[in-house]
């Protein structure tokens, strides 16, 4: 799971879609485009839950997401290279050829 350090606001960009899990990492699947965009989470997103609820995030101001469910928010896309030093293990994502990282401001 890879969470920003804390901020306030940031880019307004429309970052939507379904919540999925690809090569390890959470992902937004782009119906749209039909790509999985990696997501670096708001600071103070966890992961919570147990056993088969293993994979849900709890993201301050908008609550617990879990697998399928959509999001629609703020944030901006970028390449995955310009934000290697920032998040080093991005590499290790099974990032589609074309997709971005979804970065998501606070809620």
């Amino acid at each position: 799971m890879f969470v920003a350090a804390p901020a306030e606001g940031g880019p307004d960009a429309q970052v939507r879609g379904e919540l999925v899990v690809v090569g390890g990492c959470y992902a937004l699947y782009d119906e749209e485009f039909g790509l999985d965009h990696v997501v670096v989470w708001p600071a103070g997103t966890r992961r919570s839950g147990e056993g088969e609820n293993v994979d849900r995030v709890r993201v301050p101001g908008l609550g617990e997401l879990a697998i399928g469910d959509r999001i629609d928010g703020g944030g901006g896309y970028y390449s995955r290279v310009a934000l290697d030093e920032r998040y080093p293990r991005l590499a290790e994502c099974e990032i589609s050829e074309g997709a971005e990282v979804a970065v998501l401001n606070p809620f």
